[in-house]
């Protein structure tokens, strides 16, 4: 894409892999700002900006081409899944605004065990030929031991993100044999290349900061969560830490933590700190993307931190400090702050609920909750925990704001329908009435594109909105307009509405036999029971008595006396039962496919073969990706050729249903002469009775 005005050229890839032990599935974009990768699932972001950037690369892999963008302090990240017709446009664009060529890397694959390994920046590189086989980024390096005399075995980190049934790399030994043995010559008694294993283990453990990471620099005793749910004992190490519970243990990679977020609770009590996770840690088949711990407020916390000074200056620059004092809420979040490197977020300041807490109260699904509003996103805890970023929703819509719901139960309350670009949905319903002036203003000031706005602000004074607001406000400007324009279109609506309704009114009778039922039948309960239910009636009808009784007492006299009898109520209609299923007929003709599935019966194998990691969902949805892109001719190819499959199926399906027809009529003919036959012998019989 190329924005005329700026001159700036951007390239989208819609189905790229972020390499790496989880290989997630997301969107790819290049332009003058650099590479931006976001997950199709979480939303997760990784970015690399032009001034981070010291090298570009290209390879050819298995199931695509890979781009690899190294980065300042020696490590990369990969992009895999890209098709080989985009390395020309990739490498001009690269090259004209990041200032980097397409280098070509060659990957060995012999499959050959006997090579070269190397440090290289912040990876073990293993060579074949000088090509690279294989690369193992340092931070995965858990352990690094020498098992016998030139043997390096490496221990990996396994996070608790894999199935039982997957697959992963646990531990890889390197064995370096002696200078004389690779010469073909005995060891020299000078022992020269006899340390050349304990050299590269040296290399390793200082690359890998494996003294810092093999004990615990922190721990947290008792520390209650609401996700997973339980009391655990967290242990902090220097690339991962530790959650031990009374049940299950966790094991949660730095790594994969994307964001960390501090909740203060509308009680005023509490306090939750969020650690956002991508990819999620699993329990079976439990997923949780998000750590939940829980504080009381005014708990106070003091943690030491086992790392020497020199390392707390190096490595985290400031971040860290010997000991940790304050609430236990911060203290968390300080440590962690500082061994991730992620951002501590607190909920936006203009987010306010009515009583100025930092929340509204609502419920998602079953289950009541919070719903804090960030900068970027909306954060709903505690189950399920739920996060959208603002720049994957499309939509908000308000539900149960019409002025016309004043004085009924569900004026009390309102719901809020967030829509996901992705075409999802999320409801948050039960927020009280109260809670509707500051959310939608929430809203209008995140720029947020709200569906019904003249319903949403019936019960806003945008006048005052408008003229409070700076002169130069032209989104609030924009807001007002739309609201009286769609308003104006619901008058007229209304009207005709109205119209309609008098119309119905005159063909209503009330008791006919037409009106819905009600919930009970006279027999069915007791006389106590009915002068329970007609109490109750009467106390329901409350406003209407009054006014018949200040109209006149005519009307009083004959309810009290009875002698006018009112419509009884009727048992409530019983749902319709559904209709069984008809059985399909095995012997009618099969419809044909239409052009779309043809398509995609010809195109899944070419597919699976240029990205075999995708699943069934992801399959199909490229799939309908390439339809759209397809040119005019291929479509019309397939949807002439699914036109000609449906006349013949209908020409098929038509001489089917003559044929069935004349069998079922001649089956009825041979019945009919049976049934004639059998009268004609009972008459006899009579007959003969009669003699």
């Amino acid at each position: 894409k190329r924005n005329m005005a700026e001159g700036i050229t951007t390239l989208n890839f819609p189905n790229v892999f972020l390499g790496g032990k989880d290989r997630a599935l997301g969107e790819l974009r290049v332009s003058d700002a650099g590479f931006a990768w976001r997950s199709k699932i979480t939303s997760r972001m990784v970015t690399v900006a032009p001034d981070d950037l010291v090298g570009l690369s290209w390879a050819k892999i298995r199931g695509g081409h890979q781009l690899r963008a190294h980065v300042k302090g020696g490590s990369h990240i990969k992009f895999e899944g890209l098709r080989g017709d985009t390395h020309d446009a990739l490498r001009k664009l690269c090259k004209s605004t990041l200032g980097h060529d397409l280098d070509t890397l060659d990957i060995s694959a012999k499959g050959l065990s006997w090579g070269a390994a190397a440090v290289d920046g912040a990876d073990i590189r293993f060579s074949v030929e000088s090509k690279e086989a294989f690369s193992i980024p340092l931070s995965e390096v858990a352990q690094a031991t020498i098992q016998q005399k030139n043997e390096v075995s490496l221990e990996l980190h396994v996070a608790d993100t894999l199935a039982p049934e997957d697959e992963s790399v646990t531990e890889i030994r390197f064995t370096i044999p002696p200078k004389g043995a690779v010469d073909g010559h005995e060891e020299e008694a000078d022992g020269t290349r006899a340390e050349t294993a304990e050299a590269f283990l040296n290399e390793v453990t200082a690359r890998a900061d494996l003294a810092i990471s093999g004990d615990a620099i922190a721990k947290l005793d008792d520390v209650p969560m609401a996700v997973p749910r339980g009391r655990y004992e967290i242990e902090l190490f220097g690339a991962f830490l530790k959650l031990h519970g009374k049940t299950y243990d966790y094991k949660v990679m730095y790594s994969s933590v994307v964001n960390l977020y501090v909740l203060p609770k509308p009680d005023q009590y509490h306090v939750n700190v969020a650690v956002h996770l991508d990819p999620s840690i699993r329990q079976g088949a439990t997923f949780y993307s998000f750590l939940l711990m829980q504080f009381p407020a005014e708990e106070e916390l003091s943690v030491s931190v086992d790392l020497p000074d020199q390392v707390l200056r190096e490595k985290y620059k400031g971040k860290l400090s010997k000991s940790v004092r304050g609430p236990s809420h911060e203290v968390i979040a300080q440590l962690l702050h500082g061994l991730t490197g992620k951002k501590i977020n607190q909920p936006a300041p203009e987010f306010k609920a009515a009583g100025g807490a930092q929340a509204i109260r609502c419920a998602l699904k079953a289950d009541d909750g919070y719903l804090f509003g960030f900068d970027k996103a909306f954060l709903f805890v505690n189950k399920p925990t739920t996060l959208l970023p603002f720049d994957t929703l499309s939509a908000v819509e308000f539900k149960r704001v019409e002025k016309s719901a004043a004085g009924s139960a569900a004026s009390k309350s309102f719901d809020m329908v967030v829509y996901r670009k992705s075409g999802e949905s999320v409801t948050f319903s039960n927020i009280r009435r109260g809670e509707y002036s500051s959310l939608f203003h929430f809203l209008v000031a995140k720029k947020l594109r709200i569906k019904n706005i003249h319903k949403g602000a019936s019960g806003l004074d945008l006048d005052n909105e408008v003229d409070a607001a700076e002169p130069d406000d032209l989104h609030m400007r924009r807001v007002k307009r739309d609201a009286e324009e769609a308003a104006a279109l619901d008058d007229d609506d209304d009207d005709d509405d109205d119209d309609d309704d008098e119309e119905s009114d005159e063909d209503f009778k009330a008791g006919d036999d037409s009106d819905v039922d009600e919930e009970y039948e006279e027999d069915d309960c007791s006389d106590d029971e009915e002068a329970a239910m007609k109490k109750s009636k009467g106390k329901k009808r409350g406003a209407p008595g009054k006014k018949a009784a200040g109209s006149g007492g005519e009307d009083e006299s004959e309810s009290e006396s009875g002698e006018e009898d009112k419509p009884t109520k009727k048992a409530k209609a019983s749902p319709k039962k559904k209709k069984a299923k008809a059985a399909k007929d095995p012997n009618a003709p099969k419809k044909p496919l239409t052009a779309f599935f043809a398509y995609s019966n010809d195109m899944r194998p070419t597919l699976k073969e240029e990205e075999p990691g995708l699943s069934v969902p992801e399959v199909g949805k490229a799939l309908g990706e390439r339809w759209k892109n397809e040119p005019a001719e291929v479509r019309a190819k397939y949807e002439s050729a699914a036109a000609a499959a449906k006349t013949e199926y209908a020409a098929a399906l038509k001489a089917y249903e003559a044929e069935k027809k004349a069998q079922f009529t001649h089956r009825e003919d041979e019945d009919d002469d049976e049934e004639e036959e059998e009268e004609d012998a009972g008459s006899v019989v009579d007959d003969d009775d009669d003699e």
